[in-house]
């Protein structure tokens, strides 16, 4: 039983990149290329990642408990369980405020709109930081250094995802500006689910 909330921890993650990827792929007003993954929450089918925004934020929520005895034993600080908790609610609050269509002028914003662009600015930039926490947190050298590259990698990504918002649309990173935000997102959940993956299999060699 006690093994359960990290099995949730492991897979919600990658059913998370699962489900947008397949939710992208296959909306013909939708491109992966060009839009935000939180525009899948627009238009009839928009339930479904909504849904999906809620069920990643609790399995992140439902990760941050797990983790926090295995700090406990190991004396670490509990920051990365605190952020980890942090991350799950954002994620859960984006799916309840959903976007505005990419095309709104930032001065037609709606409430809800303002509220996405915060919590999803927020989670962006706790990502590398749970990644370089972990990095000199957690014992193994491998995790380390993986939780330091998965790191750089989210910040890269986050750099290039600014410069794309500052140019036209036709520019070539605005117009793959979908693919940036994925490096990001796709990093970060993969390495949620490698930590996840260590504290259910050696939890004593964290």
């Amino acid at each position: 039983m006690k093994s359960i909330p990290l099995q949730i921890s492991q897979v919600g993650p990658l059913l998370f990149v699962i489900v947008f990827t397949i939710a992208g792929a296959s909306r013909s007003d939708y491109s992966s290329v060009r839009m935000p993954v939180s525009a899948l929450s627009l238009g009839p089918s928009g339930w479904i990642q909504i849904l999906n925004f809620l069920a990643v934020g609790i399995s992140f929520i439902i990760f941050s408990f797990a983790l926090l005895p295995i700090a406990k034993y190991h004396n670490w600080s509990r920051i990365l369980p605190i952020l980890l908790f942090l991350v799950g609610c954002l994620l859960a609050f984006s799916g309840l405020f959903t976007m505005d269509p990419p095309d709104t002028p930032r001065t037609s914003w709606t409430f809800h709109g303002w509220m996405h662009q915060l919590l999803g600015a927020t989670v962006f930039l706790l990502f590398p930081v749970c990644c370089f926490l972990s990095s000199w947190t957690i014992r193994p050298a491998r995790f380390r250094l993986w939780s330091f590259i998965v790191g750089w990698v989210i910040v890269v990504s986050i750099f290039m995802m600014k410069l794309a918002q500052m140019q036209q649309p036709d520019e070539f990173l605005s117009s793959h500006f979908g693919i940036l935000q994925r490096a990001a997102i796709v990093s970060y959940m993969f390495w949620a689910t490698t930590l996840a993956f260590m504290a259910r299999q050696s939890p004593k060699k964290l």
